[in-house]
């Protein structure tokens, strides 16, 4: 036991942030030649990314809801990673890994004030511009707007309001960039929808779609309702909970039309043979399963589960379920071989996936380990860090409290701790924790995220969607 103390100081004391890139990732040089390579190559390819979106809430994931049936049909004629894990729990810094394949300690950027510099690592949208791709960003979170640096590779890179007429520019924008490949170049056209981020207010039919009239609760799915149920340290089985879930729900329901608007007429006529359709989320949501309402702050399976599900008639197969775990990661270096792009580093964080898309899930190798962090506080000292070994996972605690230790297979609300049951495990699992975080901390030098002081108007837009407080610390003259 005490050995097992003092890894987990290590684990602790590791200060990572400001960190930047070197060579020690998880997947190394991409090895190619598999079964995927260039499975899609010459097709355009649709991103979508639905904001907030815990993968245990949609029908796709078994959810008792229907909550997703045009992703039901996606998944049913494409592939579906059954348990994709985000590297972190808040946008910028996930949709930065997105693009990079890098974890957040790699790229640098830590806080909503960082910016990815010109100079930084090379992104996805990069590769599929070297390649001749017309490349179009729609993003309706301010958090990852073009002054994130996010915007690097797109010929356009637009940001619209959180709200019902930004979602119709976006949608309107988006249909003409996916008409215009009838007659030009391949499109990478990448979509990020607000919803179902908080607040939880989509428009009817979807607000009542699953709000039960007779639950004795006056929640609108606000971003006060949210803090208030958190400040009041409310049970998950409490009726202001269960109202709010039942409005997030409607809210991924909305989601998924949303999606179907944007991918169903790539996926339709001639143009399905033109096209691949990629369906994923930045991080998940929680509802009180560990204390709080929304992300940023854990590692536990609602704030960092996600759905990835990808799709091309004719060129993938149908109906398949990669077993994981899989990271947002592997996203960058999956869609480089699939697509059969150069990559332009080999110390990706990310390994890819294009082989596993067409392999039998029995033929499963060795359990991947992933490693997760929180988002961090600008003190550096707060966030939470996970490993995850196949079934297992090694969650850190805070307040001086020892690891956790959870079977996902028997336990996927992650409520029982077999650290003291199976010390061996825990505190093996924590030694590699530790090396992990510093060997991230190892990783500086290469890349420098720039400090890019948010704007008045961009603080008003994102405190609308509930960034505030200890997310910008450091803005002066509010």
């Amino acid at each position: 036991m005490a050995r097992f103390l003092l890894i987990l100081l290590l684990v602790l004391a590791i200060a990572v942030p400001n960190c930047t890139g070197g060579g020690e990732g998880e997947g190394g040089p991409m090895a190619r030649g598999g079964q995927g390579t260039g499975a899609l190559e010459g097709r355009s390819l649709v991103v979508v990314v639905a904001d907030s979106l815990h993968a245990r809430h949609l029908s796709a994931y078994s959810y008792a809801r229907e909550t997703s049936p045009y992703l039901d049909s996606l998944a049913r004629g494409g592939v579906r990673m059954e348990r994709a894990l985000s590297q972190t729990s808040w946008t910028l810094s996930s949709i930065t890994s997105l693009f990079t394949g890098l974890v957040q300690e790699v790229h640098g950027v830590l806080t909503p004030e960082q910016r990815l510099p010109d100079d930084g690592p090379p992104t996805l949208a990069e590769s599929f511009q070297r390649a001749g791709y017309r490349t179009v960003g729609l993003v309706q979170n301010a958090v990852v707007g073009p002054h994130t640096g996010l915007g690097r590779g797109f010929d356009r890179y637009r940001s619209v309001t959180f709200d019902a007429e930004g979602t119709e520019e976006l949608l309107e924008i988006a249909g003409a960039e996916v008409a215009a490949t009838d007659d030009g170049p391949p499109l990478l056209l990448y979509v990020h929808f607000g919803p179902p981020h908080m607040p939880y207010a989509p428009p009817e039919p979807f607000r009542s779609a699953f709000v039960d009239p007779a639950l004795q609760s006056d929640v609108t799915g606000s971003i006060r309702d949210c803090t208030e149920i958190t400040v009041a340290a409310l049970a998950p089985d409490h009726p202001d909970v269960q109202r709010l879930v039942a409005l997030y729900d409607g809210h991924v329901r909305y989601a998924d039309d949303l999606l179907r608007r944007v991918t169903e007429p790539c996926l339709t006529g001639e143009r399905a043979e033109r096209f691949a359709v990629l369906f994923t989320s930045d991080h998940g949501e929680a509802f009180m399963q560990h204390g709080a309402v929304g992300h940023n702050s854990f590692c536990y399976e609602p704030m960092v589960r996600i759905p990835w599900v990808i799709a091309a008639p004719g060129a993938l197969p149908e109906g398949r379920v990669v077993p994981g775990p899989t990271s947002i990661l592997d996203t960058l270096p999956t869609l480089l071989e699939l697509f059969d792009l150069p990559i332009a580093r080999g110390d990706l964080d990310g390994v890819s996936l294009a082989s596993d898309l067409f392999r039998d899930a029995s033929a499963s190798g060795a359990p991947r380990e992933l490693y997760l962090s929180s988002r961090y506080p600008r003190d550096g000292k707060a966030a939470q860090f996970a490993l995850v070994e196949g079934p297992w996972k090694l969650v850190s605690r805070r307040r001086g409290k020892p690891p956790a230790l959870f079977d996902m297979r028997d336990d996927p609300d992650e409520l029982v701790d077999l650290a003291r049951r199976l010390p061996e495990r825990a505190e093996e699992m924590a030694l590699r924790l530790a090396e992990r975080r510093a060997a991230f901390a190892r990783r500086r030098g290469e890349f420098e995220a720039e400090e890019a002081p948010l704007t008045r108007t961009l603080l008003r837009d994102l405190e609308s969607l509930g960034y505030g407080g200890a997310d910008f610390d450091s803005i002066g003259g509010r």
